[in-house]
């Protein structure tokens, strides 16, 4: 896409091509920013606000019907980050959520703001604030219950523990991993991400602290065959035999421990200090090996200040 607009640039208008910049704004890592030229800016927001609504109201649907649509819901989320970069230069998650309650009301911005939190939460390095944001706001009471649900992944929450098989048979109790800090990796085989994050990430972390008995990575297989999960081990592909390799008992889906973090996407990465929650999924520690690491040395100076 960047190539894309960055090649038309000489061919379209000034507003225009600003217009396609916009296509990327919900993209975390983009930090583009409108020219300070004042007077382009004004007329650029101007169109902007002028038209976007415009063309959305157009197709008469009846709001009953489209607070129940998924999409509605992610026009709302496109739609209003598009709002806070055009009209703040602001993309943070705080921007979206302030918008989204001051905008809508009822059973959609309850919907939209559930949605807003599931999408984006392991982008935001503020969850916590906002789901108790939410808790003061939203009536619904099925949004609550997936809000509840949504609340396990906060820092600092207590964790339940489990009990899942190791590659020998073995049955493992996580409390006994409750005074370290853990790393947990769910994959399945054939997942190409969860593979990069162990190659590009995981094992350069796991060789880093291999010899720390306070730093402990579980690998926690959703396979379906237990054949297939153990030749996955053998392979290197996903995970080593640095870590301790679990398995959800073919269950998949339907395990205990994927149905209690409410896993949907994999990789899913969690990092657990004494039994609670240090940081869920979040973009840093799933992307950036220096990161997950100074986050590891972190929390052990932590732990040894206490």
């Amino acid at each position: 896409m960047v190539i894309v607009y960055d090649d038309s640039k000489g061919r379209f208008g000034k507003v225009d091509y600003y217009c396609l910049h916009l296509l990327n704004i919900h993209d975390k890592s983009f930090t583009y920013r409108l020219p300070p030229d004042k007077h382009f800016s004004t007329a650029f927001k101007n169109l902007y606000n002028s038209t976007m609504d415009t063309a959305f109201n157009q197709y008469l649907t009846p709001k009953e019907a489209l607070k129940y649509s998924i999409n509605y819901l992610k026009y709302i989320y496109f739609k209003n980050r598009t709002d806070c970069f055009v009209n703040s230069n602001n993309l943070s998650q705080d921007c979206l959520f302030d918008r989204i309650v001051s905008e809508y009301s009822g059973e959609v911005r309850d919907r939209a703001i559930v949605f807003c939190l599931l999408r984006d939460y392991y982008n935001s390095n503020d969850l916590n604030n906002q789901i108790e944001k939410a808790y003061k706001i939203i009536k619904t009471p099925y949004c609550l219950d997936a809000l509840q649900r949504l609340n396990v992944r906060r820092r600092g929450m207590r964790v339940d523990n489990f009990i899942l098989q190791d590659i020998n048979g073995r049955m493992v109790n996580t409390a006994i991993y409750n005074d370290k800090i853990v790393v947990v990796d769910f994959w399945y085989t054939g997942c190409g991400w969860c593979s990069t994050l162990y190659h590009n990430i995981l094992s350069k972390v796991e060789k880093k602290y291999e010899d720390d008995s306070t730093v402990v990575f579980l690998s926690i297989s959703i396979d379906k065959s237990r054949d297939v999960w153990k030749q996955s081990i053998a392979s290197g592909l996903y995970t080593s035999q640095r870590a301790i390799n679990l398995y959800t008992n073919g269950e998949t889906y339907n395990s205990s421990i994927i149905k209690y973090f409410n896993v949907t996407s994999y990789p899913t990465l969690i990092v657990l200090n004494n039994g609670r929650i240090a940081a869920f999924n979040t973009a840093e520690i799933k992307y950036q090996e220096n990161y997950l690491m100074n986050f590891i040395k972190n929390l052990l100076a932590l732990n040894k200040g206490t």
